[in-house]
């Protein structure tokens, strides 16, 4: 069983490593049961152990037990919501402007992308955000005039009923299923967090009005980068992300549970030092850990090729999901 203890020390001491659900042996995406691969994994310091495996059928990548969701739905309330702003302060020099300058471009992307996407459903949209964190993009839609309602499984101090956007604490958008039908569901990297991810689209799909739209983005296992980098991908979050979906298996997943005109494309959202990340894991796993100054200069040297790599589709962390609620 491969140890592993570099990686995200955040997770480790937050993740809840008591109740578990009981062990996956289907594929959730496609119904298999083969395994191409499976990956034991013991993260040091810990005792919560956790197995990975890819089904044969559509490459989806599952763990075999995972944290229940009450677990966590703790976790992630006593999780702090500025973690990247902690990662970039606790970094020196050029890194940290680095991951400030990447994480604005994320925010532009998804803002650019989500908006115009609202527009092309006409005036004052109603639009649900699943996963809103802070509530930066539902504030923007809402000052363009979508009625707009965001929810996330943790409280943030920055929402404020003011911004004109009605924000509620939950971990699905069940809770959603007696208001009026949504244009719109966004859930940017939401759906691999999930235990149970056909339930949270059948969630969507009943929330949705029949032609509604549904956007998604999660990381995706078809990714040159968790192919090269595995257990070492910066994406690969054990306790977080208990799900790595494929295309096929995204498809397959949406047009099984009421929705069509699937498209999908890989994205570019990442920090731009992300898999310069995954590449210092893999060295570090040979041969051994670099103290924080040494990891950062390396993070800064090998940016400009990791940008250059990223270019290509087949390099890009995150695959976009678009698709539409069949009409009734």
């Amino acid at each position: 069983m491969l140890s592993v203890g570099h990686r995200s020390q955040r997770t480790w001491l937050l993740a809840p490593t008591t109740e578990r659900t009981e062990g996956c042996t289907h594929c959730e995406a496609c119904g298999g049961s083969e395994r191409s691969w499976a990956l034991p994994l013991v993260p040091e310091g810990n005792r919560a152990s956790f197995c990975f495996w890819a089904c044969r059928g559509c490459g989806t990548v599952h763990t075999e037990s995972r944290p229940s969701a009450r677990s966590l739905s703790s976790y992630y309330a006593r999780a702090s919501p500025a973690n990247l702003e902690g990662e970039a302060e606790s970094a020196v020099g050029g890194l940290r402007e680095l991951l400030r300058a990447g994480g604005k471009v994320y925010g532009l992307w998804r803002w650019n992308t989500t908006s115009r996407m609202a527009r092309q459903l006409g005036p004052h949209p109603t639009i649900v955000e699943v996963g809103c964190g802070e509530g930066g993009l539902s504030r923007r839609l809402a000052s363009e005039g979508a009625s707009v309602t965001a929810i996330d499984v943790a409280r943030h101090p920055s929402w404020k009923e003011a911004d004109g956007v009605r924000y509620l604490q939950a971990g699905t958008p069940r809770v959603l299923t007696h208001v009026a039908r949504a244009d719109m569901v966004i859930a940017h990297h939401v759906i691999e967090h999930v235990p149970d991810p056909v339930g949270f689209l059948r969630d969507c799909q009943v929330v949705l009005r029949p032609g509604g739209v549904l956007l998604l983005t999660t990381p995706w296992a078809d990714s040159a980068q968790f192919r090269a980098f595995r257990e070492c991908w910066a994406l690969f979050q054990y306790v977080e992300h208990p799900h790595l979906f494929s295309s096929g298996g995204l498809e397959r997943m949406l047009t099984s549970n009421g929705f069509t005109d699937v498209e999908l494309r890989p994205i570019v959202h990442d920090f731009p030092g992300e898999l310069g990340k995954s590449a210092i894991c893999r060295l570090e796993v040979r041969l051994g850990q670099f103290d924080s100054r040494g990891t950062q200069l390396l993070t800064l040297l090998l940016t400009p090729p990791t940008l250059i790599a990223k270019a290509a589709p087949r390099w890009r962390s995150t695959i976009e999901v678009r698709a539409r609620k069949v009409d009734a």
